[in-house]
C-alpha cells in the first residue's frame, strides 16, 4: 500500500514541476496560430500583386458596363494566367451573405472560364489563387491568377 502512495505521490509531484526550457522549445518553423494576426491579402513587398494598377483601373471601369460575368483574362507571361470576372449573389440573401455567395460565385466562375482555356494536363483550381476579390454594389469581382510552368504551352 504505501508503495502504491509513494509511486502516486512521485508522479503528482513529477506533473508539478515545470518541465525544462528544452522539452518546452517548440520545434523550429512552428508557428502557432492562435497567436499570429490575420494577414489580409494585400499586396506587400514579398506579395507583389499580379495585375498592375492600370488593368485594375480597366477592369473596375468596364464591370459596370459588363453584361456577363468575363471582365478580361490574359497572359500576364508564358507562366501566369490572370482571369477578372464577376460573380453575383444567391437571390433572397442578405447583407453579409449576399457577398459570400457573390464571392463564391466569382471564384467559381474564375474556375470555370480558366478550366475553357487550358487543355486537361493543368487543374486550375490548384493552380490558380484568388489574388484578390472586391465587393461591389450587387455583385464581387476577382482577380484569379493561373499559374505553372510553361503555362502557355498547355492553352488549348
Amino acid at each position: 500500500m504505501k508503495k502504491y502512495v509513494t509511486l502516486v505521490l512521485v508522479l503528482v509531484v513529477m506533473a508539478a514541476l515545470p518541465l525544462s526550457a528544452e522539452v518546452m522549445k517548440e520545434p523550429e518553423g512552428y508557428i502557432d496560430e492562435g497567436k499570429m494576426p490575420i494577414i489580409e491579402d494585400r499586396p506587400t513587398v514579398e506579395n507583389i500583386p499580379v495585375v498592375d494598377a492600370v488593368t485594375d483601373r480597366e477592369a473596375r471601369r468596364a464591370a459596370p458596363s459588363t453584361s456577363g460575368t468575363l471582365i478580361k483574362r490574359y497572359f500576364k507571361d508564358d507562366t501566369t494566367y490572370v482571369i477578372i470576372c464577376k460573380g453575383y449573389p444567391k437571390p433572397g440573401t442578405r447583407s453579409g451573405e449576399a457577398i459570400g455567395t457573390a464571392r463564391e460565385a466569382a471564384l467559381i466562375n474564375a474556375q470555370v472560364l480558366a478550366g475553357e482555356v487550358f487543355k486537361s494536363g493543368i487543374d486550375v483550381v490548384t493552380a490558380g489563387s484568388p489574388e484578390r476579390y472586391i465587393d461591389e454594389k450587387g455583385y464581387a469581382m476577382i482577380y484569379y491568377i493561373v499559374r505553372h510552368p510553361d503555362l502557355r504551352k498547355f492553352a488549348k
